[in-house]
């Protein structure tokens, strides 16, 4: 079997801008020549490859997680016009960062063991 590293070592720039644009795995593996296998057993045997890999990523989650954080609460654009909060965006935020008070259905009770309702007569003819 090849020494994958010895392959893509030299192109650790590449790989980073690839991974800082928000790109895969897959789109990388082709841009480099190599199996998605190949890259992982790369990254797993060679720390200098997976700290590579980490750092890269989690700038791209960053800039995300800004921007996101950035649209739920509003913000004014350079001309100076007010871009309102985005509330699919700050409920979306909240879901995430927030999962025991956001939820779907977070304090929403259980009403299986309440006491049957009597209905009026004049109801029950409804």
């Amino acid at each position: 079997m090849r020494d994958i590293y010895d392959l893509i070592r030299g192109q650790f720039p590449v790989i980073a801008a690839h991974l800082r644009e928000g790109g895969g795995e897959s789109g990388l593996c082709r841009k480099l020549g190599v199996s998605r296998a190949e890259l992982r057993h790369c990254r797993r045997d060679h720390p200098d490859l997976a700290e590579l890999w980490r750092a890269n990523r989690c700038e791209v989650a960053e800039r995300v997680e800004a921007a996101l954080l950035r649209r739920a609460t509003g913000y004014e654009e350079e001309n100076g016009k007010a871009v309102p909060p985005d509330v699919r965006a700050a409920v979306f935020w909240l879901k995430n960062r927030r999962p025991d008070r956001w939820r779907d259905g977070a304090g929403v009770r259980d009403n299986r063991e309440a006491p049957p309702v009597e209905l009026s007569e004049e109801e029950k003819a409804l």
